[in-house]
């Protein structure tokens, strides 16, 4: 009898890594625009809420089996890894505590910052794609 994937150290070692990743390529766009003047009295605990969701919609996507895997098509990869540090970024921008809405928003920072971290992500998956371990590509013999 074979384990599923998600009982394995090495498949959650990867998911970490992934929301990981996650986490990073959401914050990154947030606190250039905040360096750079485009964002008025921007919340650091927001920032790291918006960080915290990205890296659990990845935990959650790859618990629910629902990550796209090498066998996908591109397009889909591709949207797996932008989708979720796009969606993350804008939440940063449109909410104050990540529940209630925020009294006047930025659009266009908002607009900047989300469409900087969806292509970071995909840069980040050309330059250093995170490695799938499946249970059946574990040797247990080595």
């Amino acid at each position: 009898m074979t384990k599923p994937d998600y009982v394995t150290v090495p498949y959650w070692r990867e998911v970490l890594d992934r929301a990981g990743r996650n986490a990073v390529q959401t914050v990154i766009p947030v606190i250039v625009a905040a360096q750079l003047g485009s964002v008025a009295g921007l919340d650091p605990v927001n920032v790291l809420i918006a960080a915290a969701l990205a890296a659990l919609v990845t935990v959650v996507k790859a618990a629910a089996g629902i990550t796209a895997g090498p066998s996908s098509s591109l397009v889909c990869r591709l949207a797996d890894r932008a989708l979720p540090a796009a969606a993350a970024t804008l939440l940063t921008f449109i909410t104050i505590d990540g529940t209630s809405v925020a009294p006047v928003i930025d659009w266009r920072a908002a607009g900047i910052a989300t469409v900087a971290a969806a292509l970071g992500a995909v840069a980040q998956a050309y330059v250093s794609p995170a490695v799938v371990v499946r249970w059946s590509d574990v040797d247990l013999a080595a």
